[in-house]
């Protein structure tokens, strides 16, 4: 079993390199970008590869996403403590107080 997940790994990395050796020439294309702001008096540009913005927009799409994934768990770690200040609260006020210790007097 482990020889088979090997080779199919091996066959799946295989075909992402020879995607990206084919459209190697289409990801090195550079776009060019332009700002204008109006508050400066001559627009800014710049240019960015292909990859480079399939870099960008795959960083932001796994940061975002650990943070959805995050969310529920951080709420319900939220919710749990504040349950359990609630019941220690309540015990300490449900419980007796400790009686006091007696004191033996000789005359």
């Amino acid at each position: 079993m482990r020889l088979f997940k090997l080779i199919t790994s091996g066959l799946v990395a295989a075909i992402v390199l020879l995607f990206i050796m084919q459209n190697l020439a289409g990801f090195k294309t550079r776009i060019p970008f332009s700002l204008n702001l109006y508050i400066v008096r001559e627009p800014m540009g710049w240019e960015h590869s292909v990859y480079g913005l399939m870099l960008i927009s795959a960083a932001a799409g796994f940061v975002v996403g650990a943070v959805l994934l995050l969310r529920p768990y951080l709420h319900a770690r939220r919710l749990l403590a504040q349950r359990r200040t609630e019941t220690e609260k309540t015990e300490s006020e449900a419980a007796p107080s400790p009686p006091e210790p007696q004191t033996s007097q000789s005359a």
